[in-house]
C-alpha cells in the first residue's frame, strides 16, 4: 500500500529536456512526502502541488521550485484554480483532527476566505466554469457551494454518507457531481440545485473521482479500493443526455427514465486502482479528447472517449495519485506516493522532467 493511502481514508484515493529538481531539506532516508494534488495555472504555465502544510508552486519550463504558500493545516488534498487564475481553492486537513476548504490569493498565498472547517480532513474542491462558485466536500458526505466573490454559503447538498473524494462541475455549469467513499457518485442539476441521480446502481468499490468530458456529454467515475472484497477496479461512464426530461411523460416513460438515469458502463483499465481522473481537451496536435487515469500500478492510462486504451505512461516508482493537464494540452503533470512530480509531453507521452 502506498504511503499516500496509508495517510488518508483507505477508500479515497486527479521540450526534449530531462531535469531533476533538487530535494529541499530532506535526508536520503526520509520518508516520501506523497503528492496527492496537482493543478496547472490556467494561463502562466506554473504548476501548483499539494504539500504538507503548504502549496508548492513550480516553474515547469525551468524544472525548479518557484515558491511556497505556507501556513496551512495538514496535507493539501485538493486544488482548483479560478477561471482567471487569481485565486486557488484548496481542500486540506489532518486525519481525525481538522480539515478546511479555503480560498487563497494566488500571487501572495494569503488566505482570503476559510469557507469551511471540519473535524477531519477535506479531500475535494472545485470551481464552477464561470468562476462564480466554489464547491467543497466534507468527511460526512456533505457538499457545500459558496459564492466565490464574498465566501457566503449558497447551498448545502447532503445525499452521501462517506468522505467526498471528488467534485466536478459540468462544462456548461448545469450539473454538479461528487464521488464518495460510500461507493456512490451523486449528480445534481443547478438553478436551483436539486438531486438528479445516484450512480452506479451496484458499485463494487468506493468511487475515488469524477470528471465530465470537455463537451459535457459524459461523466466518468473512477471506481476501486484496496480491500480484497472490492472486486471492481474500473472506470464507469454515464451519459448526460439521459438527464433530459421528456415533456408529458407517461408512467412507463418515467420508469424507463429512472432506470436510464442509474445506468453506467464499466470499462476495465487494467490491474491498478484508478485513483483520479483528468480530461485533456482537443488541441495542440491532439484531435480527440483524452482521458487520463492515474493508477496504483505506477502508470497513467490514456483512454479515448469510448474507453479504449490509447497508450500507457510509465515511469513512476509508486502509486500515481493525481494528474493535471496544462491549458493547451502540451504538458501533463502527475503526482505520486513516491513524493515525485513527473512532467510529461502531452502529445507524445514522453517523460520530460522529475520534480522532487
Amino acid at each position: 500500500m502506498s504511503s499516500a493511502l496509508r495517510s488518508r481514508p483507505l477508500a479515497c484515493l486527479a521540450t526534449g529536456f530531462l531535469a531533476v529538481a533538487a530535494a529541499f531539506a530532506a535526508s536520503a532516508d526520509a520518508p516520501a512526502n506523497p503528492v496527492t494534488a496537482v493543478a496547472f495555472h490556467p494561463s502562466n504555465g506554473e504548476l501548483a502541488s499539494g504539500g504538507y502544510g503548504e502549496v508548492l508552486v513550480w516553474d515547469v519550463a525551468g524544472a525548479k521550485l518557484g515558491r511556497r504558500m505556507a501556513g496551512l493545516i495538514g496535507r493539501v488534498r485538493g486544488l482548483a484554480f479560478s477561471k482567471d487564475g487569481s485565486r486557488l481553492a484548496i481542500a486540506e486537513g489532518e486525519p481525525g483532527r481538522s480539515g478546511a476548504i479555503r480560498l487563497l490569493d494566488y500571487s501572495t498565498g494569503h488566505v482570503i476566505f476559510t469557507l469551511d472547517q471540519e473535524k477531519d480532513e477535506c479531500l475535494a474542491v472545485a470551481y464552477s466554469p464561470d468562476g462564480k462558485l466554489v464547491a467543497g466536500g466534507t468527511p460526512d458526505g456533505t457538499v457545500r457551494i459558496w459564492n466565490a466573490d464574498d465566501g457566503k454559503l449558497v447551498t448545502t447538498l447532503k445525499e452521501q454518507s462517506g468522505w467526498i473524494t471528488g467534485i466536478a462541475f459540468s462544462p456548461n455549469g448545469k450539473f454538479l457531481a461528487a464521488s464518495s467513499a460510500d461507493r456512490s457518485a451523486h449528480i445534481w442539476t443547478g438553478d436551483p440545485w436539486k438531486s438528479l441521480a445516484r450512480i452506479p446502481e451496484n458499485s463494487a468499490g468506493p468511487v475515488n473521482a469524477v470528471a465530465f468530458s470537455p463537451d459535457g456529454t459524459l461523466l466518468i467515475l473512477a471506481v476501486g479500493g484496496s480491500d480484497s472484497t472490492d472486486v471492481e477496479r474500473a472506470i464507469r461512464i454515464w451519459r448526460t443526455e439521459v438527464a433530459e426530461e421528456p415533456k408529458n411523460m407517461t408512467p412507463q416513460q418515467a420508469m424507463r427514465r429512472a432506470t436510464q438515469l442509474r445506468a453506467t458502463r464499466a470499462v476495465d483499465v487494467g490491474p491498478g486502482i484508478p485513483t483520479g481522473l483528468m480530461w485533456s481537451a482537443p488541441g495542440a496536435g491532439n484531435k480527440v479528447p483524452r482521458l487520463l487515469v492515474p493508477l496504483s500500478d505506477k502508470t497513467i492510462r490514456v483512454l479515448n472517449q469510448n474507453g479504449g486504451v490509447m497508450s500507457t505512461m510509465a515511469g513512476d516508482t509508486d502509486w500515481v495519485d493525481s494528474v493535471a493537464v496544462n491549458a493547451d494540452g502540451t504538458r501533463i503533470a502527475s503526482g505520486s506516493a513516491s513524493g515525485a512530480i513527473l512532467i510529461w509531453n502531452g502529445i507524445t507521452g514522453k517523460l520530460l522532467a522529475t520534480l522532487k
